[in-house]
């Protein structure tokens, strides 16, 4: 699985066909059914859904004749996932629903929690939302019981997503609020960790220099006593004798400043290390906070000037799953690459947590958002990425944006409630479709009471106008302008709106 992931396809069957040959010759057939689960696997994740489909058959009857149950609870699980990749809903469910006794009679918590997770998607997607509501709370409460946060917050991003497939955009943008509380509690945790390590290298680091320092500074002292016996002896030893002392003692204080320097320069890389994410290069969310603090504290109005867009990556589960997570990861550094690109020196941008981005964009006109946001869409989507195995897999991004304070009332807008706002305005994004950016153009909002109202039932604020979205459609397939006029009826291309239309959604 480890050489399928990585993309190395020939070394992967090769060690399949080897283990497959060992198998036969010892005549081991539930050795061989694993085997052939394993290949099953390693072409689902190659996207080789064909040929998966009909091993999984082969090796549920082998699990059957062999009363294997442990073996027909995993090809269940698998199987399940298969039927979810290819829009198979009531199939998923039947072999979730099939394999979730075994499970639980075997003991096999994991295997249970993989089965109900499927079984939930699949109730989403049949309209079954009571059940699926069930088995989300169930999962949350057993990741919860192990200390799992990612798994939660992964669990709750996959029903989220889920329900905005299903066209249930309102439901969606509940989960995703909660989606979105649990990941930042679990971004805290793993900032606090990491600056903890990096306070204990750093401790470590100033000791090291502290010993040189102190070294040095015995050094100098010792130089001067040096300079003081020197003098007191250059009857004896002439002129000569304190040029040394005086160089000695310049070389000593030459080599204290170098001392220093390299002190600095190790405090400078160590600051740009705690604000830069390791993977892209980018601002991390630490420092984009801080950047948004001295926004504010920079304003007027005590409130957030300026522009702010975030970004998410179309169906990246869909690019780790099907291609591995070293494509992931080159997908992302590319991205990262294409959005920094695309901004002006006085923007700022960092990777906000997982396949997501965020902007600030200061001084910046509502004219030149709507350009930055198409300029975007394109440069993501209009070129494919290449991937490590020289595949060129084509990405698309959903945008939610905002210039704040929002117009006409202009209501300053503490950082996270803009966030929140662009949030929420990136989830109705993907909720129309993806690939494609909603700006939050006005809100008839006169208060910061008025404003949090609005906040806390944003759907129906769109619904009853209160809230007015720019809605633009990323370029299509063939990569296209995405400025280009698309007409305000369902007549025109994909029945879209005008990338310059406000619009109420």
């Amino acid at each position: 699985m480890a050489a399928a992931k990585g993309n190395d396809r020939s070394q992967a069957q090769q060690l399949l066909v080897q283990a497959l040959a060992q198998a036969r010759r010892t005549g081991n057939a539930t050795q061989q059914a694993r085997l052939q689960l394993v290949q099953a696997q390693v072409a689902m994740v190659l996207g080789e859904h064909a040929s998966a489909a009909p091993l999984l058959d082969l090796v549920l009857a082998q699990a059957h004749q062999a009363g294997a149950a442990r073996l027909e609870a995993a090809v269940r699980a698998n199987r399940a996932d298969l039927a979810l990749n290819l829009k198979q809903p009531r199939a998923a469910l039947a072999d979730a629903q099939a394999g979730l006794p075994i499970a639980e009679r075997l003991g096999e918590r994991r295997m249970q929690r993989v089965l109900q997770h499927n079984a939930m998607l699949a109730r989403v997607a049949l309209g079954e939302r009571h059940s699926a509501q069930h088995d989300l709370e169930a999962l949350q409460e057993a990741w919860g019981a192990e200390g799992n946060t990612g798994m939660q917050v992964a669990t709750l991003r996959e029903y989220a997503d889920a329900l905005a497939d299903a066209g249930d955009a309102a439901a969606a943008l509940t989960v995703h609020h909660r989606e979105r509380a649990l990941s930042r509690q679990l971004s805290e945790a793993n900032r606090t960790a990491a600056l903890t390590e990096l306070r204990g290298r750093y401790d470590r680091e100033a000791q090291q220099r502290e010993i040189r320092l102190l070294a040095s500074d015995n050094a100098v002292k010792a130089a001067e006593l040096m300079q003081q016996t020197l003098a007191r002896r250059l009857w004896l030893l002439g002129g000569s004798a304190l040029a040394l002392a005086l160089a000695l003692t310049a070389l000593l204080v030459l080599r204290v400043r170098e001392t220093n320097r390299q002190l600095e320069h190790s405090r400078a890389r160590l600051r740009l290390q705690s604000e830069r994410d390791a993977l892209t290069g980018l601002a991390n969310r630490r420092h984009f906070q801080t950047v948004l603090q001295q926004s504010i504290a920079a304003s007027p109005d005590g409130g957030l000037q300026g522009a702010l867009l975030m970004l998410d990556i179309d169906h990246f589960k869909q690019i780790n799953d099907g291609h591995g997570h070293a494509a992931g990861d080159a997908v992302l550094v590319e991205v990262a690459r294409r959005i920094a690109d695309s901004l002006r020196e006085a923007d700022t941008v960092a990777r906000w947590g997982g396949e997501e981005f965020l902007v600030l964009a200061p001084a910046l006109r509502t004219d030149e958002l709507d350009a930055l946001a198409a300029r975007l869409l394109l440069a993501i989507a209009g070129t494919p990425v290449a991937l490590p195995d020289g595949t060129a897999l084509r990405v698309t991004t959903s945008i939610g944006h905002a210039r704040v304070p929002l117009p006409p009332h202009a209501v300053p807008l503490r950082g996270e409630q803009a966030i929140n706002l662009v949030d929420m305005a990136l989830y109705l994004a993907k909720g129309q479709g993806r690939n494609r950016a909603v700006g939050i153009h006005s809100v008839a909002a006169d208060s910061a009471a008025a404003l949090q109202a609005l906040e806390a039932d944003f759907e129906r604020g769109c619904s009853q106008g209160q809230v007015v979205l720019r809605v633009l459609p990323g370029p299509s397939a063939a990569p296209a302008d995405p400025m280009a006029a698309h007409p305000a009826h369902p007549g025109g291309p994909q029945g879209q709106p005008q990338p310059d239309a406000a619009h109420s959604v």
